[in-house]
Parts: structure tokens; sequence; C-alpha cells
């Protein structure tokens, strides 16, 4: 019979630790959802264009981990489609148009990268509203997408080399 050891969850997110209490609550007043686009946050007008950054900023990550595992392709283990999305911009619409392309048990290739980002744009916009894929068969690695921007890598090996890599660009991992 085959063992695996435990998975570890590593968390990814947009959220600066500094600004944590001693409960692990974050305090400052921060976006949550593409929505949020238009509204002030900390006394200056949230843009697009700073939304679009951080959203690169986690297809970035996405992609330095399927490096990391050599990963050729990822399965979707479990994707809901959300009945309501509404597009903001004609681009946005594109995506959504692709929704239907994307079913929990299929395998996109690596090198199909626009496929991949938009995997992660419609769950980042929330018209996926849940997403896991497999990143490395061999080991169990998942990603999970939760919700208000937490990704979490599930996986049972050494991955502090591309979190402290993650670290370095604008995101924040618990290594």
């Amino acid at each position: 019979m085959r063992t695996y050891k435990k998975r570890r969850y590593y968390e990814i997110v947009k959220y600066d630790p500094e600004f944590r209490n001693d409960q692990g609550h974050y305090m400052k007043d921060e976006w949550t959802s593409i929505s949020d686009v238009g509204k002030i946050y900390d006394g200056k007008l949230f843009t697009i264009e700073e939304y679009e950054h951080i959203e690169n900023l986690y297809i970035q990550a996405v992609f330095l981990i399927l490096e990391f595992f050599h990963t050729r392709s990822i399965k979707i283990t479990h994707i809901y489609k959300s009945k309501n999305s509404r597009a903001r911009t004609s681009k946005e619409k594109k995506l959504i148009a692709c929704m239907d392309m994307f079913a929990t048990g299929d395998v996109i290739r690596v090198n199909n990268k626009e496929l991949i980002t938009n995997l992660i744009k419609l769950r980042l916009r929330e018209h996926a509203p849940e997403l896991e894929v497999i990143v490395d068969r061999k080991s169990r690695s998942e990603l999970v997408f939760g919700y208000d921007y937490y990704m979490y890598l599930k996986t049972n090996i050494d991955v502090s080399s591309v979190l402290e890599e993650i670290d370095t660009f604008g995101l924040f991992t618990s290594i």
C-alpha cells in the first residue's frame, strides 16, 4: 500500500502581514473584489489598472509554481461556475464566453498559457467562484482558490524556494 506524507497548505495572498493583529485579522481597509474598482480605499481611488496589476501577480505566481513542478498540464479537480456573471467590459464579455470551455476533469496543457490565464481570471473575477487544480500528480500538489484573493498551494514537498520567489514580486506567502 502506498503511503503519503500529510500535505500542508501554503497561503499566497495580496494582503501584507504587517496589517494583521495578534489574532490574525487583517486590519487595513482593502479591496476584495473586482467590483470594488471605483471605490475609495486608504484615501485613494481603486482603479482597474491597480486591479489588473494584482491579478497579473497571481497569474505570474501560478506559472512560477507550474515551472517549479515541471508541470506539462494541469487538471481541474473542481470548478463551480457562477450563473449570474455579468461583464464589466467587452474584454470581460469574451472572457465569460470562454467559461463553458472548462469543466471538472479537464486537462489543460501548460503550453496553452492563454487558457490557463483565462481560467485564473475567471476565478479571480468571481465568474468561477470555486476552482481547484492539480499542478503535480506525482506529489498530489494542488492549487486551491479561495475567496477574497486567497490562493493555497497544497503539497507535501518543500516549496520554500518558489514561495520565496513569489514573495519578491508583491504577493505574500506563508513559508
